[in-house]
């Protein structure tokens, strides 16, 4: 009995806020005395049955008993939370401060007093909890942020309190460890993805080639800046405006193939039908007098993204279109979405010249490039390069090294299609070059960027812990730096 009776002193004589940990050690140490419990055949014994219940239902009763000290904390001290640098913090902003979990999430939205709430932690853990400043440390995601949360702290609460950026962290884990760093400028790695466009790959064929198909037939989505759904926002590299990622591929495949067409030239037949009054097949191969269309069907001759209206109007106008051009006897060729997500479309764009006798006459590999990079009209290039860079660094900051790139390129993820996959592997081709070339920039010049820092001050503290003795680490604006 006296073992059930600690067990309630333990919960309810605690004179703090009851962590995950704490919680986790009373169900450990009571865990024996709930097993002999349950053999026990004192079914008239009130405290032994109240016991039973509790254990099992210790999740909530710690989670009461946590919210009446948080009310009585908010009593208690409540001249302390009306006066914040001149302001009154309001109840989930003092519940907030209060709550001393050993890991709290706060979520609040944009002017709710985020920093007001950090400094108040800050003041209550100093002021009330008798916790020492430098153990407690700060981080933010900027340097100006950090100067910002700096002088605010020093301005309410008068403490040195350590506020760093995670860089600046490693920084000083490894100067305090005497680890000699020289890190690289902050432009580096966008000079040499500059360098690599402009100079470095005008002399590799294989890569030049992978670019380019890129550029031609993965990279072509652009933002209109337009609600309208109908307006078209997909831009060829001859500058036309289609309806559709497909055709942008298809427009593309022809232009490298050096072949002429018009995109939706008017058909020169006349209709009685007053749906189709102004037909424009999507492509017309003039010197062959060819016209292709482009069906968005999969291999089932469905449409699962359109409602069974649109989907049946969509199919009636694919048959509509068969039988004008056999009556005019005119040249249809087609091709469908499923050639796409089956990695076929090139096959039958092939197909479709060596059929027709069409002559190709391919443009250059250098004249396309030119044409992507230096007229760059659709601002795609300056795009592709801020995708390399933030790429890079998030690889870098998950501290990959180059074999990594191996691991991702055979990883299969079953919800892509074979053009998906094809576009992956691309990228990661290109972004591989670059990758190397910077690294055997900073390897050469015995340099490292702020994430090998990280890196580095990661290895050094998993192995051999760290001086700094924190108790309390709160960091602004986590979604950043998680």
């Amino acid at each position: 009995m006296k073992c059930i009776e600690k067990f309630y002193l333990d919960i309810f004589n605690f004179n703090d806020y009851i962590d995950v940990c704490s919680k986790k050690e009373i169900k450990i140490k009571y865990k024996s005395l709930y097993t002999e419990s349950k053999r026990l055949r004192y079914f008239f014994n009130y405290k032994i049955r109240k016991f039973k219940k509790d254990y099992v239902n210790l999740d909530k009763i710690i989670k009461n008993a946590n919210n009446l000290f948080i009310e009585n904390q908010i009593i208690k001290y409540e001249t302390f939370f009306s006066n914040i640098d001149g302001k009154k913090l309001d109840r989930e902003q003092m519940r907030a401060v209060i709550t001393d979990d050993n890991y709290n999430l706060i979520a609040a939205g944009a002017g709710s007093g985020k920093t007001l709430t950090m400094i108040s932690k800050v003041k209550y853990l100093t002021e009330i909890k008798n916790i020492k400043p430098e153990e407690i440390l700060c981080i933010s995601f900027t340097n100006f942020t950090v100067q910002s949360l700096k002088e605010s702290i020093n301005k309410i609460i008068k403490k040195d309190i350590d506020v760093y950026t995670f860089h600046k962290l490693g920084c000083e884990i490894l100067k305090e460890n005497n680890i000699k760093i020289n890190i690289c400028s902050d432009d580096r790695l966008k000079n040499i993805i500059d360098n690599f466009f402009e100079k470095e790959i005008l002399n590799n064929k294989e890569i030049l080639s992978k670019v380019n198909d890129y550029f031609l037939f993965y990279l072509n989505e652009i933002d209109s800046g337009k609600e309208d759904i109908n307006n078209y926002d997909k831009i060829t590299i001859k500058g036309e405006k289609v309806k559709s990622n497909e055709e942008v591929y298809i427009a593309n495949y022809l232009f490298k193939k050096g072949i002429s067409y018009i995109y939706e030239k008017k058909y020169p037949y006349d209709n009685e039908d007053v749906r189709y009054h102004s037909y424009k097949p999507d492509f017309y191969i003039t010197d062959y007098d060819i016209y292709l269309e482009h069906f968005g069907v999969d291999e089932n001759n469905d449409i699962p993204w359109l409602d069974s209206v649109e989907k049946n109007k969509y199919l009636e106008s694919i048959e509509w279109k068969r039988t004008i051009h056999l009556n005019n006897n005119t040249n249809l060729k087609e091709t469908f979405s499923y050639y796409f997500t089956e990695g076929s479309i090139d096959k039958y764009l092939e197909l479709i010249i060596k059929e027709n006798n069409i002559t190709v006459n391919e443009k250059s590999d250098i004249e396309i490039y030119k044409l992507i990079y230096e007229k760059n009209k659709t601002n795609y290039m300056n795009s592709f390069k801020r995708l390399i860079s933030t790429f890079i660094n998030l690889f870098k900051s998950n501290g990959y090294g180059v074999d990594e790139f191996e691991k991702i390129g055979v990883f299969k993820n079953k919800n892509l299609n074979k053009f998906e996959e094809k576009r992956h592997y691309l990228f990661l081709n290109i972004v591989y070059r670059i990758y190397l070339s910077y690294q055997n920039y900073l390897r050469t010049n015995h340099e490292m960027d702020f994430n090998d820092m990280i890196t580095l001050a990661y290895n050094h503290v998993e192995k051999n812990g760290i001086t700094k003795r924190y108790k309390y680490i709160i960091i602004d604006e986590y979604q950043d730096t998680s």
